[in-house]
């Protein structure tokens, strides 16, 4: 495995890289933002103007390789804040704390095969009926 391979499993695997790169995008925005709206110093916003570029395009890259979830990935796109709306996106459906829909008995498996006759499910998958 040669260095830039394991530089790219380091960060695509790790959401602490996406958490560092968004939080500077933030504090670059809001520096150049607060430039504009007091000082105006020109030095200052070609100096962070061009970090705050590339914290947004490095906030996508990681975003898109770190294994969220479809609307986290585009949560990254936000520019300023979206790396951290994305950190707080659930990963899965399953990671959000709430069960998958149960209404009067019938699982979500039974839904999809009802609503999807060609859905072949396993077995396991469905419900033995109503519950108790």
């Amino acid at each position: 495995m040669d260095q830039d391979e394991k530089w790219s499993n380091a960060v695509s695997g790790n959401p602490r890289w996406l958490r560092g790169v968004s939080l500077f995008e933030t504090v670059s925005l809001v520096v150049l933002v607060g430039n504009r709206l007091t000082m105006g110093y020109a030095g200052l916003a070609s100096l962070v103007g061009p970090l705050h570029g590339t914290a947004y395009l490095a906030t996508i890259a990681i975003g898109f390789s770190a294994g969220l979830s479809r609307r986290a990935r585009w949560l990254c796109v936000v520019p300023g804040v979206g790396g951290l709306l994305a950190l707080r996106a659930p990963r899965s459906p399953l990671d959000s704390g709430h069960p998958l829909p149960d209404v009067d008995g019938v699982v979500m498996a039974d839904r999809v095969a009802a609503n999807f006759p060609g859905a072949e499910l396993p077995v396991t998958a469905r419900s033995q009926g109503p519950r108790p």
